[in-house]
Order: structure tokens, then sequence, then C-alpha cells
């Protein structure tokens, strides 16, 4: 299984998050998928939410 994460903001498309948590990821051999997900602040709790109740893990 790959876990799941996430990083939610506006703006978010700079984030170099999801390529700095690839190469931990890597390194410590786990399998990982994490993108970059731009929301509007009014629905940021709720696209939060659907992402921790679905496969999301943080």
């Amino acid at each position: 299984m790959i876990d799941q994460y996430a990083v939610f903001g506006n703006p978010v498309a700079h984030s170099q998050s999801p390529f700095i948590h690839a190469c931990f990821a890597r390194q410590q051999q786990q399998s990982m998928h994490y993108v970059a997900t731009q929301v509007e602040p009014e629905s940021f709790a709720q696209q939060v939410d659907t992402f921790l109740q679905g496969q999301g893990k943080g």
C-alpha cells in the first residue's frame, strides 16, 4: 500500500514539500505519494477532512 500525503494551501504551486518528502521516502524505502493541492480558504477544512477520511495520512 502506498501512503498518501499532501500539502494544502493557496497558493501552493511553489511548495517544495512534495520533492523534499519524495527524497526522504526514497532514502527510507517508504512507498508514498505526496502532492501539493491548491484550495480556496473557504473550502480548506472540507478538503482536508475529505483527504483524511480517504487514504490520507497527513
